[in-house]
């Protein structure tokens, strides 16, 4: 590609890339996403068990109020706990399975029907999953969006490109301006 060529692109193209673009090449792409890992969101809170007040954290984890829930990350900021309290945050499930006690997450927690309360000798565990990826699945959107959007301003670069050129052949075509040498 030439200097002139490049120089066309840039002023034509519209590198505005939609959320509904992005998803709408997503679902049709999807068996290219297949992660090769599990992913989840969640809530988690792993706490010392010595830590005053874990009976009310407790209960404000198991809680669907708004304010309970707030309450929960107010206590994880008061006391320094490792938490994850995002729900469209997306984690790799092994990571999460590595902060938990061995063998705590059964099928149930995966498919969000029960919140996980465990403790063992230190910590104090709560869990709760809303979503579970497979490994086999296709990779949650947030984590290829960004991919996603470099692959679409591509495809509209060479489209882009090809129309320059056909334009060019088609004006010399005209023009004469050209011969076919056989």
């Amino acid at each position: 590609m030439n200097a002139y060529e490049e120089a066309l692109i840039n002023e034509r193209l519209n590198e505005t890339v939609t959320p509904s673009e992005i998803a709408s090449y997503y679902s049709q792409n999807k068996a290219q996403y297949q992660a090769g890992i599990s992913w989840v969101r969640c809530h988690f809170v792993k706490v010392r068990r010595n830590t005053t007040g874990i009976k009310d954290l407790k209960k404000w984890f198991k809680s669907d109020n708004g304010v309970d829930f707030e309450r929960v990350k107010l206590f994880c900021a008061e006391h320094k706990t490792v938490h994850v309290l995002n729900e469209d945050l997306w984690m790799e499930y092994d990571k999460l399975v590595n902060a938990l006690p061995e063998n705590s997450i059964g099928r149930r927690h995966r498919e969000g029907q029960s919140i996980l309360d465990r403790s063992d000798e230190q910590y104090q565990y709560l869990l709760e999953i809303f979503e579970y990826r497979d490994k086999d699945d296709a990779a949650p959107l947030v984590q290829v969006q960004d991919e996603i959007r470099r692959i679409l301003l591509h495809q509209r670069r060479n489209q882009i490109l090809q129309d320059i050129r056909k334009e060019v052949y088609e004006k010399a075509k005209q023009e004469g301006s050209f011969e076919v040498f056989g």
